[in-house]
């Protein structure tokens, strides 16, 4: 037996909603001028600085939400918690580095980042500093840790679909980003792999998304009720989305005048 019609056009009108969010005019307005120019060195820090304090509890909040999803679908089907806790912890796989099991570990996400931010000159200090963390990261990155850990699990699924839909985009704009400017980054080549913080995200993200979704439609199909809250929770996601890359877009390029054409 099929779906449930109410069920995928819930699911599918939640899905467009996202997609058509300003969030994504920013981030492509963000991405075309990473393309057309490369970063200078305070832009380098005040981008990576406020992308880290966006997405720093991430992982850890995904783990949390893996186990809260756990323990929610306890009281419906012990049997069942653990294999739905499952489409959560799928992503943190990739996140702790675990998605290879015949290689060991490997380097995390975090780790990735540290090595392309040492890179690209920039420092822990530059990291941690208030001169170049944006407020729109702290607060996306206080919103993460609130929605994953504290919020209703619904609510969490909801932020996390967002969360995943807009990392399988940007990331693509981050890669080809800097690979148009090899030579100002001091790159070896576009297969560079002080790149991989970039280059495994556009692989991964997909998946990522996809299961996401999937235990949403699980939700829904038990009980359609769920969706505005789902719906909530996308939404707080995208709206401080939209203001992190507004404000990037601002603090780096300086293209506040140039928001009416976007």
């Amino acid at each position: 037996m099929g779906m449930d019609r109410n069920v995928i056009d819930a699911i599918h009108a939640l899905e467009d909603e996202i997609k058509d969010h300003v969030a994504f005019k920013e981030l492509r307005e963000f991405g075309r001028l990473l393309v057309e120019r490369p970063l200078d060195a305070r832009g380098l820090k005040t981008f990576f600085a406020t992308m880290r304090a966006f997405f720093d509890d991430i992982p850890t909040g995904i783990l949390a939400l893996a186990l809260r999803v756990a323990d929610d679908w306890a009281g419906h089907d012990p049997y069942e918690a653990t294999a739905k806790g499952a489409y959560i912890l799928f992503a943190d796989v990739d996140e702790f580095g675990l998605h290879e099991q015949h290689a060991g570990l490997l380097p995390t996400h975090h780790q990735l980042f540290r090595d392309l931010t040492q890179h690209l000159g920039v420092t822990t200090a530059d990291l941690a500093s208030r001169e170049y963390v944006l407020q729109s990261g702290i607060d996306l990155g206080e919103r993460t840790t609130q929605y994953y850990r504290h919020r209703s699990v619904a609510e969490a699924l909801g932020y996390h679909l967002a969360s995943e839909t807009t990392s399988q985009r940007e990331f693509v704009y981050f890669l080809k980003g800097f690979q148009a400017h090899q030579d100002h980054y001091g790159l070896t080549g576009d297969g560079d792999p002080v790149l991989d913080f970039f280059r495994v995200h556009t692989v991964v993200e997909p998946a990522h998304r996809s299961r996401g979704r999937e235990l949403i439609e699980i939700y829904a199909a038990r009980d359609l009720s769920v969706m505005p809250e789902i719906r909530a929770g996308a939404i707080a996601f995208m709206d401080g989305f939209a203001t992190l890359f507004r404000d990037l877009n601002d603090a780096i390029y300086g293209t506040s005048y140039q928001r009416q054409a976007i």
